[in-house]
């Protein structure tokens, strides 16, 4: 625990109250309880990696019915899993739920108001809570694009292209961020720097992969064809119209 601080499954270890194993630690049924709930927590985690989400949504299920929710952290991986199966009212009250235990939780805020942004939630709401996560952590690349996102959809698409350039520069490897600067610099009709990033953003392996493949396609033939001249034509080769 003291070696790796950040890793999830330590950082649940140290919320586990110690009196819970005092006086023989696994005779004691909270103690058990606990311990089993860190386990299948850490197991949904594993699970989810692998993009196995309904797997990692049963662990969940069993993990939260084996204690009380001692942090947001499996609050949090819920409601990603319940998002990856298209879940979205559901992953929304699971946040609801964690606000209630972090209402100032960086990442909390941000997840909820990207989601409302995403499934047509208050847009006022949502830029409030991506704000204030802002204000937390100006360093999350997360959390730029979730506000360059917000300017997008205010339709400022020139603060949302100075947002969304510093978050490509804090999370340069996210091909989520590459494909929503893509969409607001083809706002603001500059094509060809759209489509490189979008074919850095298919270097990688996302969900809606193939739907941006097939766009950056009809943007390159788009572009293409602009950059192709018209062909001159000999005037004795135009048909004859009758008078």
């Amino acid at each position: 625990m003291k070696r790796f601080p950040g890793r999830g499954i330590f950082q649940g270890a140290s919320l586990i109250p110690p009196q819970l194993f005092d006086e023989g630690w696994f005779r004691k049924a909270p103690s058990r309880a606990a311990l089993s709930q860190l386990e299948l927590e850490a197991m949904a985690n594993l699970w989810s990696e692998f993009r196995q989400w309904q797997g990692a949504l049963k662990l969940i299920e069993q993990a939260r019915k084996a204690g009380p929710v001692r942090d947001v952290e499996l609050l949090l991986l819920q409601a990603n899993v319940l998002e990856q199966l298209d879940r979205p009212q559901e992953a929304m009250a699971v946040l609801r739920e964690g606000q209630k235990i972090a209402p100032d939780h960086a990442i909390l805020q941000n997840n909820l108001g990207y989601l409302m942004l995403e499934r047509g939630g208050d847009l006022q709401e949502a830029a409030r809570l991506i704000q204030a996560a802002l204000r937390q952590d100006a360093s999350s690349g997360s959390t730029m694009d979730s506000w360059g996102w917000v300017l997008f959809r205010q339709g400022k698409f020139a603060e949302a292209a100075e947002v969304l350039k510093k978050a490509v520069e804090l999370s340069p490897f996210s091909p989520e961020i590459r494909k929503h600067f893509g969409e607001v610099l083809l706002k603001l009709e500059r094509p060809e720097e759209a489509l490189d990033q979008w074919e850095r953003a298919l270097a990688y392996v996302f969900p809606d992969r193939a739907d941006l493949d097939r766009r950056a396609r009809e943007l390159r033939l788009d572009i293409a064809r602009r950059k192709t001249p018209p062909k001159d034509i000999d005037p004795e080769d135009e048909p004859d119209f009758l008078p």
